[in-house]
């Protein structure tokens, strides 16, 4: 797991060639003026999907991994808690192939993601997103996808 200012982007792109073209294509796009969505960088190798929507209490919050997809989760407005853990440490559910989503369950640590930070999930980083740090608000977020080699 990665956790960092976007202004600091610079010192990750050398993790490889998909990192280096989705973290150009975060540094180089105004999210702030672009609509909720999906959207290709390199077909299913690099895609983001722009999201908005309000942050959750925390027991709604779902632990989360991929097996396909690294994600890189970059907060564009607004602020959310994110609790973070080594895979190996949780309970895993049921996978679903379709959505590369594999529920889990456990304990871990939280984080503040503040707008302006991005955050890297590799497939052995357990992760529980959009939770609210006070009070339910409404942020928007982009992820990118950066399929596994």
């Amino acid at each position: 797991m990665i956790f960092d200012h976007v202004h600091n982007s610079h010192l990750y792109a050398n993790l490889n060639e998909k990192f280096q073209h989705a973290l150009a294509h975060l540094n180089s796009t105004d999210f702030l003026t672009m609509p909720v969505g999906k959207y290709e960088i390199d077909g299913s190798s690099i895609y983001v999907i722009v999201q908005g929507y309000t942050t959750r209490l925390e027991s709604e919050g779902k632990w989360e991994s991929h097996r396909r997809y690294s994600d890189i989760q970059y907060m564009i407005r607004g602020i959310e808690k994110i609790c973070v853990a080594p895979l190996s440490n949780m309970e895993q559910g049921d996978y679903n192939d379709a959505k590369d989503f594999l529920a889990l369950s456990g304990q871990g640590d939280y984080l503040t993601f503040p707008a302006g930070f991005f955050m890297v999930f590799f497939p052995e980083d357990a992760h529980r997103p959009c939770m609210a740090v006070a009070e339910p608000m409404q942020v928007k977020k982009a992820v990118y996808k950066i399929a596994v080699d």
